[in-house]
């Protein structure tokens, strides 16, 4: 929960703390002290790179299976607009990112959401379509094994 807390956004840390909260209140007293002491240190998140949207709204898009809509600046600050069928959050390192099927592009891509601005969540749902699933995009991207990035 500290991780999340300290590199996810607010709504996210919240149901990370309430999940920690349960397990702890279904403990063994005897097992309360070693829960309590785990030990796991999360640093400030001064090195992360900004983010200014809402990832709670990329999450809830993602969710409910809607496109969204942004503005996007490559690495050489050059920015287009993007309409993507977003599949996931995902958090390497000090970025994250939403890799979703590009409208633009016609291909899957994984756009940092520190280059993300001016998000909207259409009312437009994503067709169901076998080809553009999260599956799919793992699959592409040399993941064999879902349980691997768990």
């Amino acid at each position: 929960a500290r991780i999340v807390s300290t590199w996810g956004d607010r709504e996210l840390g919240d149901a990370a703390k309430a999940v920690l909260a349960k397990l702890r209140a279904v403990l063994p007293r005897n097992l309360k002290a070693q829960f309590d002491a785990l030990g796991v240190m999360a640093p400030p998140a001064h090195y992360q790179a900004t983010v200014v949207i809402d990832l709670a709204r990329v999450r809830r898009a993602v969710r409910a299976k809607k496109k969204i809509r942004f503005s996007y600046a490559d690495a050489n600050g050059t920015t287009s607009k993007r309409t993507i069928w977003p599949l996931t959050l995902s958090f390497y390192g000090a970025v994250w990112t939403v890799p979703g099927w590009c409208e633009l592009r016609q291909d899957f891509r994984a756009f940092r959401a520190d280059r993300m601005q001016d998000l909207e969540v259409l009312e437009e749902r994503i067709p169901p379509d076998a080809d553009k699933t999260l599956a799919a995009y793992l699959k592409r991207e040399g993941v064999k094994d879902l349980n691997e990035l768990t």
